[in-house]
This record gives structure tokens, sequence and C-alpha cells, in this order.
């Protein structure tokens, strides 16, 4: 992470149209070095829309930029080198190691066709144990539970080396164990300096663990709270 870049990530009047129906509608953002957001809201609020549109997923109105450059001039392989995409309920070849999913997380790195180099396979070992999986890395994605399914795509996360990080319901369907493990790496992620922006409906925990939360309703953001402005669940 180069220190120099106090905001990681910045958008402004952001607006997402499905079809004749604006999902997210005039949102600015800012994110900040080592800030973990959460973006919270009801169903269809435009959690999940504003965050792709972050990600460049989906075509949106607005201006953005990363690291102080703006979107335009970022090609695909170098926006895949700074930001990190975790979506809802990933799924991949059955049959693919742990260890072989971590590695597509170098991809971006790598060049076309080429073999893992000695340093890709130290970061891959490296994020398979930052997230305990290093001795299960033989295993198939086929063998894994929901919450080491997630753990693994954080670790494929960490390999990328992205300093921005972005995750849609990322404990989505797993047990409250692996919920706060994951929350705890994300945690570390954050305190190493890597910008966050999660998207979740699970509140309580959120405000227990985020620096900010932004509230989302009908594709806006109505309200904004701080770990400085007393940030808890009774008040998101």
């Amino acid at each position: 992470m180069n220190s120099a870049y106090k905001i990681s990530l910045s958008a402004s009047n952001i607006t997402v149209m499905h079809d004749d129906f604006k999902a997210v509608n005039d949102v600015s953002i800012k994110l900040k070095a080592g800030e973990w957001i959460a973006l919270v809201g009801p169903n269809g609020a435009g959690k999940s829309s504003l965050l792709k549109a972050l990600a460049g997923l989906i075509p949106a109105f607005g201006d953005g930029a990363l690291l102080g450059k703006p979107w335009p001039e970022w090609n695909r392989r170098q926006r895949a080198q700074t930001l990190a995409w975790l979506g809802q309920a990933e799924s991949g070849q059955e049959d693919l190691t742990v260890y072989d999913v971590a590695m597509l997380g170098r991809l971006p790195h790598q060049s076309w066709l080429a073999p893992s180099s000695a340093q890709d396979k130290a970061v891959v070992e490296v994020a398979l144990k930052t997230v305990q999986a290093w001795e299960w890395r033989t295993r198939s994605l086929g063998q894994l539970s929901g919450g080491e399914r997630q753990r693994l795509v954080i670790a494929r996360a960490i390999a990328q080396e992205a300093p921005i990080l972005l995750l849609d319901e990322p404990t989505q369907g797993v047990d409250i164990g692996a919920k706060e493990e994951i929350h705890a790496f994300v945690d570390q992620a954050a305190a190493d300096g890597t910008a966050i922006v999660v998207c979740s409906t699970d509140t309580a925990e959120l405000a227990r663990v985020c620096d900010r939360v932004v509230v989302m309703y009908r594709g806006q953001i109505t309200n904004t709270l701080t770990r400085a402005s007393g940030l808890s669940a009774e008040k998101i």
C-alpha cells in the first residue's frame, strides 16, 4: 500500500438504471485506505447495485477514481491489480483444488498463459495460511462447506494484493462461527491498509466491527454513522 493515497476510492453522483428503474440515485461516496465501510439497508435499497458500479461490473452514470486516478484511465489489468471483488455465492469448477482457486487471485499479475512464479506461490501460501486453509489446500472445491468456501474466496482476494476490496454479502449462508472468522479476516485486511466496502444485511455485527456504516433506502444514502458518532445496531 502506498501511504501517499489517503483516498483509495471515490465516486460522485453515481446513478444506476435497471431498464426504467433507478436502482442507485445520485450517490457519492469516498473510501480511505485502511477504512472498512458497510453498505446496509433493506432488500432493493440499491446496495449491491452501488457496489457493482464501484467495481466497474455494471454501467453507471457519474464519476469516480481509484487511488486518485479517474476510472476511464485504468485498463482492465490495472483495475484488477487495484480492486478485488467478492460477489454473492461465488462458484467455480467443483474439481478445482483450494490451492488452484487461491492462485486465481494472481492472474492480474501474470502474463498470458505464464506459469505461476515463485512469488505467486509464496503469496498464495501466505493468503491460505491467513484464512487457516493451508492444511486443506489439496481438497477440491466440491468438498468444502459454505464457510470454508467463503474463507477461500477471501484468500483469493488476499492473493490478489489489491489495495481495495469490495465484498457483496460475504457471510451469507454461513454459521455464526464462520461469520466471526470472516469478519476477523476482513478486519485484519483493513488493519493492514486495505480499503474495504462490504454490502450486507447483518447490521448488528457490522456495527460492531466497521469504521463507518452507510444506510441506503430506495437507491439513496439516507444516513451515515461512524464510530465517533456512537455507531450501534440500534442507531442503524
